[in-house]
């Protein structure tokens, strides 16, 4: 079965979204399953775009925007979740792993933008997110940052530098306020 009859078989809130992904110079490199999508995705791919399994999106109330700027590259693994109102702008690369969910307002930004002073480079560094992960309502994922699997960032933090796997951080830089204990194998729901 073709793509096209894929999405015509699908609810009709799933048909606006896919057809942004069929779209000249918004199409997906690869997308392993239509997305489910509720409200408005603003899509733009200029690089490389992957879309695993089972992507849902809420784009209700506020537009969530993905962007993937002229040679680079966003993976988003299977059974994600991206809340209304997030911001992915993938400007060197950005990896998302499997069954990460994304609370609303979250920002997720691999380039600084601009210079921030003369004679500086603005910074491009690659963004990493293990699987299982949740970033909670209005966290800020800044270029060069990893987060290790199964680990929750609280609302409102900047994650800069590195999260290790399985512990709860927050504030402003993010930091490990407890570690977790997640069984192997174990997901959130």
């Amino acid at each position: 079965m073709s793509l096209v009859s894929r999405v015509l078989a699908q609810p009709r809130e799933v048909v606006p979204a896919v057809r942004g992904l069929l779209g000249p110079a918004r199409r997906a490199t690869s997308c392993a399953s239509p997305p489910r999508v509720r409200g408005k995705v603003s899509l733009t791919n200029s690089g490389a775009l992957h879309i695993g399994r089972a992507l849902t999106i809420d784009g209700m109330p506020v537009p969530t925007k993905i962007e993937v700027r002229a040679g680079a590259e966003l993976r988003i693994g299977t059974g994600c979740f991206l809340n209304y109102g997030v911001d992915i702008v993938a400007g060197a690369r950005i990896t998302l792993g499997d069954s990460v969910l994304v609370g609303p307002l979250v920002s997720i930004v691999d380039d600084d933008m601009h210079q921030i002073e003369p004679g500086r480079e603005r910074r491009r560094a690659p963004i990493t997110i293990g699987d299982d992960v949740w970033l909670g309502r209005g966290v800020i994922v800044l270029p060069g940052a990893t987060i290790g699997d199964h680990s929750v960032i609280a609302a409102g933090s900047v994650v800069r530098g590195e999260i290790p796997p399985k512990v709860v951080a927050g504030g402003t830089p993010a930091k490990v306020l407890r570690e977790l204990d997640i069984p192997d194998g174990w997901r959130r729901i």
